[in-house]
């Protein structure tokens, strides 16, 4: 809650969605982390 808040940003669930849908090879920006590697190892 420190880092984020407590309440999404507007919008949120749009991307979410069409990111989703997406192929991951497709994306840009690219995704910054490999499949299976832990989110938690790349929080700045």
């Amino acid at each position: 809650e420190e880092e984020f808040g407590t309440e999404a940003p507007r919008g949120t669930g749009w991307y979410v969605a069409l990111r989703s849908m997406q192929m991951r090879m497709s994306r840009v920006p690219r995704p910054q982390i490999k499949r299976g590697e832990p989110v938690v190892a790349h929080r700045r």
